[in-house]
């Protein structure tokens, strides 16, 4: 039984994000200091038990700064941590958390996030009570990211 939940937690521990190479959308509004531009993805991460989760993952540049949203399919378990990172070190504030989302208002250069949550649990009852079942780590790619919204800033 603990060979397996070991197995399971390995084989879920810092997944690569699943996403076809280029896929995002976005778009900028507004005109001089007010323009904003936008490009989200969509990345699928696997599950333990069940059909996988996915979260999406939104650049926003305005004339400050670029801030980062992460948007998770189901809610966050609120008793557990959530964390991003960025080439494996984490930004010098901690991202703004809600019940579906972390944010974080201007976001560091990098060419891999890291996400580490915790789903809540799909029933009232975690998987034999172990709480590294629900745990999940994500690396998502944001150079592809990064550069469409470099192009979409430009148009402009």
């Amino acid at each position: 039984m603990v060979r397996l939940a070991v197995l399971a937690t390995a084989m879920l521990t810092a997944m690569p994000a699943t996403a076809d190479d280029g896929v995002w959308s976005g778009g900028c509004f507004g005109q001089g200091a007010e323009r904003r531009c936008s490009v989200s993805a969509l990345y699928a991460y696997p599950e333990l038990r069940g059909p996988g989760g996915s979260v999406t993952v939104t650049l926003t540049r305005d004339t400050a700064c670029t801030a980062l949203t992460v948007a998770f399919d189901g809610p966050l378990a609120p008793d557990l941590p959530a964390r991003v990172a960025f080439d494996g070190a984490a930004p010098s504030s901690p991202p703004v958390r809600e019940p579906r989302r972390l944010r974080l208002a201007c976001a560091p250069e990098g060419r891999v996030l890291r996400i580490d949550f915790a789903a809540e649990p799909r029933t009232r009852t975690r998987v034999y009570h172990w709480v590294s079942l629900t745990e999940r780590s994500l690396e998502v790619p944001l150079e592809g990211l990064r550069a469409a919204l470099e192009r979409l800033a430009s148009e402009g």
